[in-house]
């Protein structure tokens, strides 16, 4: 028996596609946080917004379980957390075109060429998240490497799905920030440069 039945979601007992209707108890947009690390960006983003639906999805344990409990003591009701692996989630168990909002927050760079296949943000997962988002639909990408910001966007670019909103650094984009993460305030207080691209589901494209 789960500590947090608000909160968790354990997908391994259901069916897939989620309904998200029945998940969250009413049909408000979903965005989605794809590693929510110390779960500050999704708290503070939620508590902006009770009237968006969201899910943080944590492939590290420990983080997930602190992310658990950040949450019930900000006493949420529109927040739901899953601990798995985000490219096989959205891939099975996330209905298409049913995501108003994508967020992948300083992913891990593998920098080591051996490590390349293991970045998040490649070809695979652009292609999974534009048939999840809605229409119009969006998805916002945050790094502090410049070289993996630009690997980022250039299979993003390549991508007929998406139409690029904006490629800003910390400098320009601070107003269009409506929350941090942990790791984000401390590389500005290190003054860090970082990096920040939105895409927008190009309309036609499921």
């Amino acid at each position: 028996m789960s500590q947090y039945p608000e909160i968790e979601l354990n997908y391994r007992n259901m069916e897939p596609p989620f309904c998200w209707k029945d998940i969250f108890g009413n049909s408000a947009p979903v965005e989605i946080e794809v590693g929510f690390g110390k779960c500050g960006f999704l708290i503070h983003l939620a508590a902006q917004f009770p009237t968006i639906n969201f899910l943080g999805i944590e492939k590290s344990r420990k983080y997930y379980q602190k992310g658990l409990k950040k949450v019930q003591h900000a006493n949420l009701r529109n927040v739901k957390l899953l601990w798995g692996e985000a490219a096989h989630i959205l891939q099975r168990y996330i209905k298409d075109a049913s995501v108003a909002m994508l967020y992948v927050n300083f992913p891990d760079p593998w920098p080591k060429k051996k490590h390349a296949k293991r970045r998040l943000l490649n070809a695979d997962f652009a292609a999974i998240a534009a048939r999840k988002l809605v229409f119009d639909g969006c998805i916002e990408i945050a790094t502090d490497i410049e070289a993996y910001a630009h690997e980022a966007m250039n299979v993003f670019d390549t991508c007929a799905e998406y139409e690029k909103l904006y490629y800003r650094t910390n400098g320009h984009a601070e107003p269009l920030r409506l929350s941090r993460t942990e790791y984000e305030e401390d590389f500005l207080r290190q003054g860090k440069t970082l990096h920040y691209a939105k895409y927008q589901k190009r309309c036609g494209n499921v």
